[in-house]
């Protein structure tokens, strides 16, 4: 790979280059202007690759991405079933299927294995077409990889893909070696609304769990009912099993706001697998959902999405947050970048919302919160205790909206959150702060071109990588992006739920089975 990079002031600069998929990387230090090789091996036949460039001259940074597309030759693999990186397989399914095809129309020869082994196959002299492999045995949440190689005479290809069956669904968790379980009662004065595949924090400490569940809470598991019934996917954020705090996202089917909603949480269970399924707990509108609890390296995304996150700048990745750990930000370099993602256009339902704590609320210029913003895009910040949302094409084509009854000050924690409808019109964009719709003033209303651009989304700093970064100043928890507008009443309940937890539910005495 080979770019070029110069600086206006003459400075010297640090450059690293990433590729994706892993083909290779590099990185110089204090390196004048000048043209510079990074060595990459392994591309495969009719593969895209993505290659990250960051060029920092110690005290801005510039960050570019760039693709391409390596020309067919060997042979093409494509519509596997089930699908790479399933994680719900049903344990029922009875054969492994792909299709086949040679660019220059070849006869091809092929092989499948698989492991843990549950068949295998292969085959000679076939063209183009769809290869099917008959398999057995599989046990439920347990993974598979299955490998397919093959030639043409010429140019092999050769493919690993893998699939992860699901949980048992319906069952009573006391006959399938669980031991003990609790009721869970939310209080339906707290849900502003009925509402469906809710999902519910739950931020607990219990001597029980910390005495009689697995230490990293693999056996931890939730329920619609009593006896036999039907499971409620989870996504565990947080066990620390000296305390028995357990930080956990339940899905829950259905929430009443006229009638208590109970479940079960049973544990308990020594020979237990992980029970969790994150990316089943967040519906497909949920784009990103970032709890911000990992404590170096990688932000995980719990969506089905993995829209994953770098942080850049020195982010306090270990700060104490509104829902267990929390990211802190500097007001200067630091920002956590999730590449080109949650790309919507102006004729998009869409919004955001996070929990913030601001150590400056942007007297000294603006901070943003999240955003995917430069030529054109949208962002979320705050300029001298307001909100601002900015859905931009260029100069005034744009919306541009603040709110106006509500000063955020610096020291206090506020769940900030926007839904935007589609029509690019400053009405159709609503800003809510800790739950309650804003009054808004209008600057700009003339959107009439498209907001989609190729700048990263970004946490704690706007996607301009070379002047308006409106770096955040303070803490960032719990974020979300959907391509949907949420309700008011879903909103509210978000927030009824994340500000009380302890207020939001009840636990009950704890259950033994027989």
């Amino acid at each position: 790979l080979r770019f070029s990079i110069s600086d206006y002031d003459s400075d010297l600069m640090s450059y690293s280059v990433t590729t994706y998929p892993d083909v290779g990387g590099g990185n110089g230090n204090m390196k004048p202007d000048g043209t510079f090789t990074v060595p990459v091996s392994g591309l495969k036949s009719s593969t895209e690759y993505t290659w990250h460039v960051s060029v920092s001259d110690g005290m801005d940074t510039v960050e570019k991405e760039f693709t391409f597309t390596t020309e067919a030759i060997a042979p093409i693999v494509s519509e596997v079933i089930p699908m790479n990186g399933d994680r719900y397989v049903p344990e029922t399914q009875n054969y492994l299927s792909f299709h086949l095809r040679d660019p220059q129309n070849d006869l091809m020869s092929y092989t499948v294995e698989t492991s843990p082994f549950i068949g295998s196959g292969g085959g000679s002299d076939v063209s183009e077409g769809d290869i099917t492999i008959p398999i057995s045995g599989l046990a439920v949440m347990t993974e598979y990889q299955w490998f397919v190689n093959v030639t043409d005479g010429e140019n092999p290809t050769s493919e690993a893909f893998w699939f992860r069956t699901g949980p048992l669904m319906v069952f009573d968790p006391f006959a399938e070696g669980w031991m003990y379980r609790k009721m869970m009662t939310i209080d339906h004065t707290m849900v502003a609304g009925d509402l469906e595949h809710f999902p519910v924090l739950l931020d607990m400490t219990d001597a029980d769990l910390r005495e009689k569940a697995q230490d990293d809470g693999d056996d931890i598991l939730f329920m619609n009912g009593a006896g036999v019934a039907t499971r409620l996917y989870h996504e565990i954020e947080e066990y620390d099993e000296s305390s028995g705090r357990l930080i956990a996202w339940v899905n829950v089917s259905s929430l009443s706001s006229t009638v208590d909603t109970s479940f079960y949480l049973y544990y308990g269970n020594t020979d237990s697998s992980d029970q969790q399924c994150p990316d089943k707990v967040w519906d497909s509108d949920f784009m990103l959902v970032q709890h911000f609890n990992e404590r170096t390296g990688t932000l995980f995304d719990s969506t089905m999405y993995s829209n994953d996150g770098v942080p850049y700048g020195g982010v306090a990745q270990d700060v104490a947050g509104k829902i267990g750990n929390a990211d802190g930000f500097d007001g200067s370099d630091d920002y956590i970048t999730h590449g080109n993602v949650c790309a919507f256009e102006r004729a998009n339902h869409f919004g955001a919302s996070a929990w913030i704590y601001l150590d400056d609320v942007g007297s000294a210029g603006e901070r943003t919160v999240i955003g995917k913003y430069y030529f054109k895009g949208w962002i979320l910040i705050t300029y001298e205790g307001h909100l601002y949302v900015n859905l931009y094409n260029a100069g005034a084509n744009r919306i541009l909206v603040y709110t106006t009854d509500v000063v955020l000050t610096p020291g206090t924690w506020y769940h900030v959150a926007f839904t935007y409808d589609g029509s690019s019109t400053a009405s159709g964009v609503i800003i809510y702060v800790n739950a309650a719709i804003q009054v808004k003033t209008v600057i700009t209303d003339s959107l009439s071109s498209s907001i989609v651009g190729t700048e990263p989304l970004c946490f704690g700093a706007s996607g301009d990588s070379s002047a308006k970064r409106w770096y955040m100043d303070g803490i960032i928890d719990e974020a979300r992006i959907s391509s949907c507008t949420r309700s008011a009443a879903w909103i509210l309940t978000e927030y009824h739920n994340q500000e009380d937890p302890s207020g939001f539910f009840n636990v009950g005495v704890e259950e033994p089975g027989p």
